[in-house]
């Protein structure tokens, strides 16, 4: 069953929807929902994701090129089975396997750089992770923008445990500097 979406934001916000259909195309020609927090199409916000994905993976492939000692020679099976493991021992259910670089951001599948999180700090570096692909992909200069705003992506990554967003601010900082 199909529930029909609110015609406006006002009346989506009050019901508690998270996007509604004006029935009007977006600037773009799109006729899609739009989201209830931003306003915006949604076939717009996930075209932005994509190029901006795109654009990433690009950054990543030129920084491996250059820099093929950052890329392991095998991959250590044993280790990362050993971080489920340590999953499956604290009998957490919420507790979740991620990369802590994520590979859009040039991080590897290696035991090094995989961690357990609950879902809300998932959630939080997603949207860490987000903003600093988009600073990669959208600046000219993502460098000296990641430096100027470095105590505002540090207030960003509070909610991070152990360091995690230093750690990704750090990384991402030395992938621009590669630019």
């Amino acid at each position: 069953m199909t529930t029909k979406l609110p015609k406006s934001r006002a009346l989506a916000t009050a019901m508690g929807l998270d996007k509604y259909q004006t029935g009007k195309p977006c600037k773009r020609g799109h006729n899609s929902p739009r989201w209830t927090s931003s306003n915006e199409c949604i076939a717009c916000a996930e075209a932005r994701s994509d190029r901006h994905l795109k654009a990433a993976h690009g950054l990543v492939a030129r920084y491996r090129r250059a820099h093929p000692e950052a890329v392991p020679a095998e991959i250590d099976y044993d280790g990362i089975v050993a971080v489920y493991r340590r999953r499956e021992d604290t009998n957490d259910d919420g507790l979740l396997v991620t990369l802590a670089i994520p590979p859009s951001l040039g991080g590897m599948v290696e035991p090094s750089n995989l961690i357990l999180v609950d879902r809300s700090t998932l959630k939080a570096k997603e949207t860490v992770e987000e903003a600093l692909t988009e600073v990669l992909v959208s600046y000219d200069d993502p460098l000296g923008v990641l430096r100027e705003h470095r105590h505002g992506f540090m207030d960003l990554t509070a909610d991070l445990p152990d360091g995690l967003g230093e750690r990704l601010l750090n990384h991402v900082t030395a992938l621009a500097e590669q630019l």
